[in-house]
């Protein structure tokens, strides 16, 4: 077995873990990390973005249950922030309230390869 795949499936199972408060069902809970991957131009970013809001306004995801609403952050480095603002104004037509706690960065660059970048990170999100 490869140091990445350290135990299998079974022996993760096994184990006793403890259950973490969850944000959204059978989706993400708090402390946890998602990953979506795809081909290019397939919603990823619009998907993510719904995603972002519906945390942010405690709102049912896709039929999955949202705890509370969580103050979020939106991080893109794919789109200038003119692309990014057409996303957000086509999402927002069902953005209700008018305010949520979601806040997007469009502009900054940060290194997520080392550990003053993700110091950065986790410093804007706590703020």
């Amino acid at each position: 077995m490869s140091e990445f795949f350290e135990e299998s499936v079974t022996e993760f199972r096994a184990r006793d873990l403890p259950r973490q408060p969850l944000i959204a069902d059978d989706i993400l809970d708090e402390g946890g990390f998602l990953l979506v991957l795809g081909a290019t131009s397939v919603g990823k970013s619009y998907l993510l973005l719904q995603m972002a809001y519906n945390i942010a306004t405690g709102t049912p995801f896709l039929g999955h249950e949202v705890t509370r609403a969580y103050r979020t952050g939106f991080l893109q480095a794919e789109l200038g922030e003119a692309g990014q603002r057409q996303r957000v104004d086509k999402i927002g037509r069902n953005f209700d309230p008018e305010n949520p706690p979601l806040f997007i960065n469009t502009t900054s660059s940060l290194y997520l390869d080392d550990s003053k970048g993700l110091r950065e990170l986790t410093s804007s999100i706590m703020e």
